[in-house]
C-alpha cells in the first residue's frame, strides 16, 4: 500500500510541479521506502535464511520467501524506487530517511507484538523468537541497520544519477 502511495505521489508531483505538498510527501516516502525496502530485501535473505531450522514451518517460509517471485518483488521494488527518485531529482536527506524509517521500525515492532498476542504466541518471523538468540539484539541493531542501509541507498541513488548524467552528456555530444 505504501509503495502504491509512493508512486501515486511521484506521478502527482510530476503533474503538479508547483505543489510542494505532493513533493514533500513523495520525498518522505522515497526515503522511508527506499531504506525499508532495502532492509527487507537483505534481512529476508541474511537473517531468515540462517535462522530457519528444518521444520514444517521452515519449508513454508522457504517456499514463500526464497523464490524468484519474492526476489523479483523485493529487488524490483527497491530498483524502481531508486530509479524513480534519481530520475525525479528527489533530494537525499538523511534526517528523513532515519527519522521516518525509525518510525516505520517502531510500527513494525508494534505490529509483530500484536501479531504475537493475537496468534497465541506465534512469532511473525523466526528471527524475532528469543529462542534463536537474535531477538534481543533486534532493537539496537535496527537503528544501526537503518543508518547503514541509508548509506547504501543514498550511494545507489547517487550512482544512478551519475550514470544518467553521463548518458545524457553522451547524447548531447
Amino acid at each position: 500500500m505504501l509503495l502504491t502511495l509512493y508512486f501515486a505521489t511521484s506521478i502527482a508531483s510530476q503533474i503538479y510541479r508547483g505543489d510542494q505538498h505532493y513533493r514533500s510527501l513523495n520525498t518522505a516516502l522515497f526515503h522511508t521506502l527506499g531504506v525499508s525496502t532495502l532492509i527487507v530485501f537483505c534481512v529476508t535473505w541474511l537473517f531468515l535464511w540462517l535462522l530457519l531450522r528444518e521444520t514444517q514451518e521452515a519449508q513454508i517460509w522457504r517456499q514463500l520467501l526464497f523464490c524468484y517471485t519474492s526476489y523479483a518483488q523485493h529487488g524490483g521494488n527497491y530498483a524502481l524506487i531508486v530509479i524513480d527518485g534519481a530520475m525525479n531529482g528527489l533530494e537525499l536527506k538523511k534526517e528523513l530517511a532515519v527519522g521516518w524509517s525509525t518510525l516505520y521500525m517502531v510500527i513494525f515492532s508494534l505490529w509483530t507484538s500484536i501479531y504475537y498476542v493475537l496468534s497465541g504466541g506465534k512469532f511473525l518471523y523466526p528471527f524475532l523468537d528469543p529462542a534463536n538468540g537474535v531477538a534481543y539484539y533486534f532493537p539496537p541493531l535496527s537503528l544501526v541497520t537503518i543508518w547503514a542501509y541509508y548509506f547504501v541507498f543514498a550511494s545507489n541513488v547517487r550512482l544512478f544519477r551519475w550514470i544518467r548524467k553521463i548518458v545524457r552528456k553522451e547524447k548531447t555530444d
